[in-house]
């Protein structure tokens, strides 16, 4: 596994994409200070570039470089549901490209609690996109093979990193609105937000295919030719690894990263 992830961040340095195990789904990622590495995110997904990348951070000290006029009631959430299953949505700040932000003014950011992507950002230096790692608007994967499934060389690697503890996509919370607005509920429920916050929270109308959901074992892609070609060939190694076997060798593959 530690050679799985240095080889990821060579590839993420060199300008390449990755998929790789959340404590949520399968994330794929990209130095988000690399412009022509985030347009093969949207790409490799199909997805529309006005909709906005979420970026994976490895600790809250991170959290000022990306976005600006951060409130208070946001550290409150940060102290308490970060690391895991919550995205916020805030001010950018100038370091972050409009491409990330599908030319909008805000980003989404998110910690979480997963020893892979952490190494990945203290690897390379720089956050990275956290966008789950399937065609846009298919089903989130949990597994690296759904990843594949789905992806296939349109990535230049996938870490294998077994099933996915959480299984459901990040909870999206806007703190830019008043109220704050939850866009989508996931991980984190919308009753603990609001014990948390204190406050009254508006509720965006659902979108479909927000939530994660179990992939179709009949789902097939549809083909994008021509993208990532150099893409190096998937092969699973830790796909028997139970997670609790797997988590104590991820963790201890962090700590060279600290």
């Amino acid at each position: 596994m530690e050679q799985q992830i240095q080889r990821a961040i060579r590839i993420l340095k060199e300008g390449g994409i990755v998929a790789f195990p959340t404590d949520t789904v399968y994330g794929l990622g990209a130095n988000a200070f690399d412009e022509d590495a985030v347009l093969k995110v949207y790409i490799a997904k199909a997805r529309p570039r006005n909709f906005a990348l979420t970026l994976l951070l490895a600790d809250t000290s991170q959290i000022k470089l990306v976005a600006q006029d951060v409130p208070k009631i946001a550290w409150k959430l940060v102290q308490h549901f970060m690391p895991g299953g919550l995205t916020l949505v805030l001010n950018k700040s100038l370091a972050v490209s409009n491409m990330i932000t599908g030319e909008g003014n805000t980003v989404a950011v998110r910690i979480p609690n997963h020893p892979v992507p952490i190494a990945l950002v203290r690897g390379l230096g720089s956050p990275i996109t956290g966008t789950s790692a399937n065609i846009s608007g298919e089903p989130s994967p949990v597994n690296a093979e759904e990843a594949y499934k789905q992806l296939r060389r349109r990535v230049d690697m996938i870490i294998d990193g077994g099933q996915c503890a959480g299984g459901v996509a990040s909870t999206v919370l806007d703190i830019t609105t008043d109220p704050p607005t939850l866009i989508r509920e996931g991980a984190i429920k919308l009753e603990d937000l609001s014990r948390v916050c204190r406050c009254h929270i508006a509720v965006s109308p659902p979108t479909p295919g927000a939530l994660a959901s179990p992939l179709s074992t009949n789902w097939t892609p549809n083909p994008i030719p021509g993208l990532n070609e150099i893409a190096s060939i998937w092969k699973p190694r830790y796909g028997k690894t139970s997670p609790i076997n797997l988590r104590s060798k991820l963790q201890s593959i962090l700590e060279k990263f600290s």
